[in-house]
């Protein structure tokens, strides 16, 4: 219950941040959002899932499931409910980290986040960590992938062809968003 008030709380505060930095029509993906986490029928099959005996990640994964089914269930699905089906995914991992955080899944303070796609997550998890930075993978660029680089405030360098088969998890990065490079375990000198 306490991660869904979390969540609500972390997205309002979100979409005022978006309206104050004149973000309000680029970020209306965050009233989805903010309607998913308070949908009480999303709350209470979770609830139920949990009252049956089921831990966190079983019922907020067996609910994501049962979305994702819905979504594409048909000979094609319908890509509406397959966006809405991947955002409540999206929020069931957000409630999941914070209902039961995994410590293998924190982030180190300081960190550079690395990855292919910067998603809702990443602004109600991950930036508790406070990362200092974030690159992302050639696959990104989305319109939701430049509001929430927008709202996270960080430097950040897009479209960094090959990042991940240069670096692993516990290298110093140096990330430059000024010039857009990005330098693994740099030099004394480089620093």
């Amino acid at each position: 219950r306490g991660a869904f008030e979390t969540a609500q709380k972390a997205i309002d505060s979100l979409r005022n941040r978006a309206r104050t930095d004149g973000l309000a029509t680029e970020s209306r993906f965050l009233d989805v959002y903010a309607v998913i986490v308070s949908d009480g029928r999303l709350r209470d099959r979770a609830y139920e899932l949990l009252d049956e005996g089921r831990g966190a990640a079983e019922a907020l994964g067996q609910v994501a499931r049962e979305v994702a089914r819905t979504a594409n269930s048909g000979t094609i699905g319908d890509p509406f409910l397959q966006e809405r089906a991947r955002d409540i995914e999206d929020l069931c991992d957000a409630l999941l980290m914070l209902a039961s955080p995994d410590a293998r899944a924190e982030l180190p303070q300081r960190a550079v986040l690395l990855g292919n796609d910067l998603t809702v997550f990443d602004l109600i998890v991950s930036a508790r960590s406070r990362p200092v930075g974030v690159v992302l993978t050639e696959r990104t660029l989305g319109p939701r992938t430049r509001v929430l680089l927008k709202l996270l405030g960080l430097p950040a360098i897009v479209d960094v062809g090959g990042a991940f088969r240069w670096a692993a998890p516990g290298d110093v990065a140096l990330v430059d968003a000024d010039h857009g490079f990005l330098v693994i375990n740099p030099s004394k000198a480089d620093v």
